[in-house]
């Protein structure tokens, strides 16, 4: 906003010389030239900068981000997940669907779920799927904090993305209570949006940062799938992992969006 301000110095002493040229009958070496159009045209390229500066789209930078890593009891290998859809569908066409699902889909030995999946029968429920979000979006937020070193009073927005589970209160919520973000924290729950939930998020904080100066947002994008039936564990190809994002605005961020 300075910067913009400071365009207002020539504008001002452009008005200031013409005015001093009216009253003054020496006005060397431009005597006998027409100086006020010189001026006008002058000012309306001063102005013309001012707006376009003005408006144009405010840069959003990526300071860190951070990736939930589950541990090793919630590893649920390939050869686990085809014997699981056995047990569920004994019809071997939907098994050999899940195992062409799992191929194209780079499901391998390193692929986790939380604890109510690893059971049989699946035992999924409402406690079930909040102590995944918590465990999952919480560690995530942590590593991301501790990166950082934000002060989390210092977060003005988050905008979370998680297309299956949507309690109330929502996941947002959750974590303003959690970190004791301020009262007038700005929050955003996006759900019932599938994989592309995360991108709409990110646009979503963008688009507050440019219109709220000096902001700070975070954005979480997660897939509690807890709550999973059978047909949706079926074609699921979402993973436990949990991309954070914290996007300021300004230039002491890493990477511009």
């Amino acid at each position: 906003m300075f910067k913009h301000q400071l365009l207002l110095v020539p504008v001002m002493a452009i008005v200031l010389l013409a005015a001093h040229a009216e009253t003054t009958a020496v006005w060397t070496p431009f005597n006998n030239v027409q100086i006020l159009p010189f001026f006008a045209a002058a000012l309306a390229i001063l102005l013309f900068v001012y707006s376009v500066l003005r408006h144009r789209p405010r840069p959003v930078y990526l300071v860190d981000h951070a990736c939930f890593k589950p541990p090793a009891s919630c590893r649920f290998p390939r050869s686990a997940l085809i014997e699981q859809t056995r047990l569920l569908n004994p019809d071997e066409q939907s098994v050999r669907y899940q195992i062409r699902i799992a191929e194209t889909s780079g499901l391998g030995d390193e692929t986790y779920v939380p604890p109510a999946l690893r059971s049989f029968p699946h035992r999924p429920s409402l406690e079930a799927s909040r102590a995944e979000a918590r465990i999952a979006i919480f560690s995530a937020i942590d590593d991301l904090l501790e990166k950082t070193g934000l002060d989390p009073g210092g977060i003005d927005a988050v905008v979370v993305a998680c297309s299956i589970f949507s309690p109330a209160p929502s996941l947002s919520a959750m974590i303003i209570e959690r970190y004791g973000l301020r009262s007038n924290t700005r929050s955003f729950n996006l759900s019932g949006m599938g994989c592309g939930g995360s991108l709409v998020a990110v646009d979503l904080a963008r688009s507050l940062l440019r219109a709220h100066l000096d902001s700070t947002a975070l954005v979480v994008g997660a897939e509690i799938i807890t709550p999973a039936t059978t047909a949706a564990l079926l074609t699921s190809r979402c993973r436990q992992g949990r991309p954070q994002l914290l996007l300021p605005h300004g230039r002491s961020g890493r990477s511009p969006l």
